[in-house]
Parts: structure tokens; sequence; C-alpha cells
């Protein structure tokens, strides 16, 4: 089922890809985009050099902060862009929008919202396998890993290599029943090499004060597995927050215990440029005021 002439623009992540095909059993295959939110403004110019917008029934951006840059703004508040996210940093800025649709709210992953909201407004009936891949996605997306093979499908998307897109939507185009055994190879393979890097980590702390209360924070540097370094790091040395920089996309990446109550989100935009995400986890980039806060960090003896 198709509604007019569409153009999706999604992140590049697994929650971003689950965002675009939960659209796609809803109202069928659409030509999309798929960029990370900071390279959005980017993308969506080159994407103006060959398409009017005018001749669009609906342009949607999945996953995607799109709020904070004005310039992006300018280009995309029209009547004929739909905006679907849960990021807290997003919810906190509608109203810098005057004419896009808005269907901006916290919630556990876009995906979920994705298919709340197509379920309120098509009587299109999703199988199990459809809504078990949806929660799955949620489940990593929220980072509760209460359902098994969550973090495992996580692992396998990133380990996909050219269009991740396409490869996801091609492995589970039907949903989720079970991992193939090449799957599971590619699982196996992605925690031996964890393992690897957890074992040569150089790990950093420090006290940091936030308002009226001070909380533990460790750092580490990593290309790779971002979530799993600083779940690691975290729980390996009892820390609030940990933080993981990544030098080669010059992104920093924060996250937090299950017990601490400071909102992430908030933090990274205090810290670095263009930082925001939700509350138990976010990032930015990194700059002059994070490099000069990085050097109270002492190594962990």
């Amino acid at each position: 089922m198709k509604h007019g002439k569409i153009h999706i623009f999604t992140d590049c992540d697994l929650d971003g890809a689950m965002s675009y095909l939960t659209y796609t059993w809803f109202h069928g295959p659409a030509p999309v985009t798929v960029c990370r939110v900071n390279d959005l403004l980017m993308s969506y110019k080159i994407w103006l050099k060959s398409h009017n917008p005018d001749d669009y029934d609906t342009i949607y951006f999945l996953d995607l902060d799109t709020s904070n840059n004005q310039e992006l703004i300018n280009l995309i508040d029209r009547e004929n862009v739909t905006i679907i996210d849960h990021h807290t940093s997003h919810v906190e800025n509608l109203d810098k929008y005057k004419k896009a649709n808005q269907l901006v709210q916290e919630y556990t992953s876009a995906a979920r919202l994705v298919y709340k909201i197509f379920t309120d407004t098509t009587d299109v009936q999703l199988t199990n396998e459809q809504k078990l891949l949806i929660l799955l996605v949620d489940d990593y997306d929220s980072y509760k890993l209460e359902i098994p093979n969550s973090y495992e499908l996580n692992v396998l998307f990133w380990n996909y290599t050219g269009d991740r897109l396409k490869k996801f939507i091609t492995e589970f185009s039907s949903g989720f029943l079970k991992f193939t055994d090449q799957q599971k190879n590619a699982i196996n393979f992605h925690k031996k090499k964890l393992q690897n890097l957890k074992d040569s980590l150089n790990v950093f702390e420090t006290t940091l004060p936030i308002k009226s209360e001070k909380y533990r924070v460790v750092s580490t540097f990593a290309n790779s597995c971002i979530n799993d370094i600083a779940d690691h790091i975290i729980k390996t040395y009892e820390a609030d927050i940990g933080l993981v920089i990544n030098t080669t996309s010059n992104k920093v990446s924060f996250r937090k215990s299950t017990d601490c109550d400071v909102d992430l989100a908030k933090l990274s935009q205090s810290m670095c440029e263009d930082g925001g995400g939700h509350s138990f986890a976010s990032g930015g980039i990194l700059c002059d005021k994070f490099m000069e806060i990085s050097k109270i960090f002492t190594p962990v003896q």
C-alpha cells in the first residue's frame, strides 16, 4: 500500500533501520536516504540538488533530531514534512517549527513510535514475527536489554559491511524468528573482538560535581563497540557515568549506571558541541570545552 510520492530520511543506526522497515510494513517501500544526524544538513542539501520538495506528498525524517541546526530547520519546516522522533533533546525544541508535522515525543525508540503511529492510523496488522523484531530493537535502543537476542541483533547490524539498511531488510523483511548459523558466527566473532578490546583499555577517572551532587565518572578511548565498552567500564569501576571517546569520529558517547539520576542529554549539551540524545544515553562532538574538562581525569590505579 502506497500513499503518494514519498522520500524518507532515517538514522544510520539499528533504530533508524527498524523505523524505515516498520514504515514499509505499513505503506510499502519508499526511496530512502540513510545518514547520521550530524550529516543530515549536508545529505539534505545534496538531495535538493536533484529533487524538488514541492513534488512530494510527504518527506519523512525518522529517528533524527532535526532541531539542532537552524539552517536545516529553515529548509525542512514545510507542510509536507513529517518528523517522527523520540529524542529528549528534540522534544524540548518543538517550538522551532512552524509548519512541519511534528510527531515527536519521548519514547523508548523511534521504531516503536512509528509502529504506534501507523497502527493507530491504518488498518494494517503486523505479524508476531514483525512485532517481535520491533520489540527487540526497542529493547536495545532503550538499553533495557530485557529481551533475549536484542543485544545480539545490534551486534549483527553493526557487523554488516556496505549498505547496512539493505542487508538488514534482506535478512529481517519478515520479522524475527531466530538467528541463522551464519548470523551466530558473526555475533560470536564480535564477542571475541570485544573481549580483546576490554583487555587493552586505558581507563581514566574523576569526580564530577553536577548541581549539588558529586558523581564518579570514568572514561576511555574506543573506536568500536561503544555501548559495550561504556557498559563495561561503568560496571567494572563502579562508576555513575561512563564516557567513551571515539577519535575516528571525534565523538564522545555518554552512558550511565541504572541508578544514576543525571540527565545525560543535558550533560552532553553542556560539555560537547552538538550534544544531545536521551537522559540515559547521549553523545556530542569533541570540542575545546570537553578537552579542557578532560584534564581533570587521571589514570585509574
